[in-house]
């Protein structure tokens, strides 16, 4: 015996209930899946960069023999040809080979980058080479806006 429904549509006994409107019903669990696959995503990302920077602090610990010495101006040059790794809301990670084993000029480079107008954090890691800057969108709508405002 079919039965017909508030919403226009019909079920027959024991058979399960299809809304008129299957699309509009599915529209919000979707959506929660479509939000979910990108939080999932954003986490798997930070995990892959925080397994470079173990694989990274891997190879420095086994010496980097024949370093050479660079200098707080040529970190700050390099930052403006670096590699970015990384980019999300208001947080960049960078990639500055020339940093390895470069505590010194890491911690000078920090204390440098702390003072530029929008930067919000700052961490540097002679280790690994990486540079993670949180910075306010405001002042920085594009990444090279902030590498820019950096090279000056």
């Amino acid at each position: 015996m079919a039965e017909t429904t508030d919403k226009g549509a019909s079920t027959d006994s024991g058979a399960p209930f299809i809304p008129a409107n299957a699309a509009a019903a599915a529209k919000p669990v979707i959506e929660a899946g479509q939000a979910a696959i990108s939080q999932v995503s954003v986490r798997a990302e930070r995990y892959f960069e925080q397994w470079v920077d173990l694989v990274e602090e891997v190879r420095a610990e086994q010496g980097v023999a024949g370093q050479p010495v660079v200098s707080l101006d040529d970190a700050l040059a390099g930052l403006a040809a670096a590699e970015v790794m990384s980019v999300s809301t208001g947080r960049v990670r960078l990639r500055l080979p020339e940093l390895h084993g470069q505590r010194v000029v890491a911690e000078e480079l920090a204390d440098v980058l702390d003072t530029v107008p929008g930067i919000k954090r700052v961490q540097v890691s002679a280790i690994t080479g990486s540079v993670l800057i949180f910075y306010s969108e405001r002042d920085y709508p594009a990444v090279d806006d902030l590498l820019e405002a950096i090279a000056t």
